[in-house]
């Protein structure tokens, strides 16, 4: 039960951006533990639980059998769970390159929510937030009508 629960946090701290360092550090309880929270080990409770979840809500889709629509709300679940994102930063997964987790948490701990606000935030602050080598990726996809100074 316990176990469970500690998954549960764990999760719940994933999905708010908590940075996977203090995640390893907060679920770990001492430095020699016989088990110590891992990217990879976070990574696998966090595929795990998107496979039950996903099984789980077509199994209840089946069974409301036309009752109240839950599939948008276990879909962007699903999305957070995946990526590690706060759903207000789920609006970032439409840029057409795909980014490291923290690379979308330092957008969005910039204010940057959505792709559309990202495209219109001039390449300077973006060089503050992202490496150069992103940047430059993300020029190659500058959107017509844009300034110089945007991406």
């Amino acid at each position: 039960y316990y176990a469970r629960c500690k998954k549960a946090l764990l999760l719940s701290d994933w999905v708010s951006g908590m940075s996977v360092q203090d995640l390893e550090t907060k679920y770990t309880l001492v430095d020699n533990s016989f088990w110590r929270l891992t990217y990879g080990s976070l990574i696998n409770i966090a595929n795990m639980t998107r496979i039950y979840l996903k099984s789980a809500s077509e199994i209840a889709s089946l069974i409301l059998l036309g009752e109240r629509s839950i599939g948008d709300e276990i879909d962007r679940l699903l999305k957070r769970i995946e990526f590690g994102l706060p759903e207000e930063a789920l609006g970032l997964l439409k840029l057409p390159i795909r980014m490291e987790r923290g690379d979308y948490l330092d957008l969005f701990n910039g204010g940057i929510r959505t792709a559309e606000h990202f495209w219109a935030v001039p390449a300077d602050k973006l060089g503050s937030m992202l490496n150069e080598r992103l940047v430059s990726q993300f020029k190659k996809y500058r959107m017509p009508g844009m300034t110089a100074g945007q991406v």
